[in-house]
């Protein structure tokens, strides 16, 4: 017989291990990965990258540590990505691919003053819903063609 100390352990060790599986949301459908898409970069074009990036954290396969980085790289990069490119004055949906039944693309723009942002939204069908696989952004205008 368990002592109780022991088998408190192991059901709050239990209970940690389900609320981590659990925490990430699942999209039901592509129109919903799509309106996720278009709200992160509602927030980045009004100059809230961390905001937009903070909206699709819930989404993320990626563990929380990981998009934590991400988010702090974004902050740290906003002032030199204004510098560059100015600030940003609008978003707008490229398109959307799909590989197979299960993979899908949404690629969106962020225009700046002087250049834009492609943004990338890979999204994959889990068997329980789709989630945000990557999520990634570059200044590579030649790659919209």
């Amino acid at each position: 017989m368990r002592s109780i100390p022991s088998f408190l352990a192991l059901a709050m060790a239990a209970l940690a291990f389900v609320g981590a599986a659990q925490a990430q949301t699942r999209l039901k459908d592509s129109a919903a990965n799509r309106e996720l898409s278009d709200r992160v970069m509602a927030l980045i074009a009004k100059g809230d990258m961390e905001a937009g990036l903070r909206l699709a954290k819930p989404y993320l396969a990626t563990p929380e540590p990981e998009v934590e980085a991400m988010i702090v790289q974004a902050r740290l990069q906003t002032p030199m990505l204004e510098m560059r490119y100015g600030k940003p004055v609008g978003a707008e949906f490229i398109r959307e691919d799909h590989a197979g039944e299960h993979v899908m693309r949404i690629v969106q723009i962020c225009r700046h003053e002087k250049h834009l942002m492609r943004w990338n939204f890979y999204f994959y069908q889990t068997p329980t819903g789709w989630v945000l696989n990557t999520l990634n952004f570059d200044d590579k205008i030649q790659a919209l063609f």
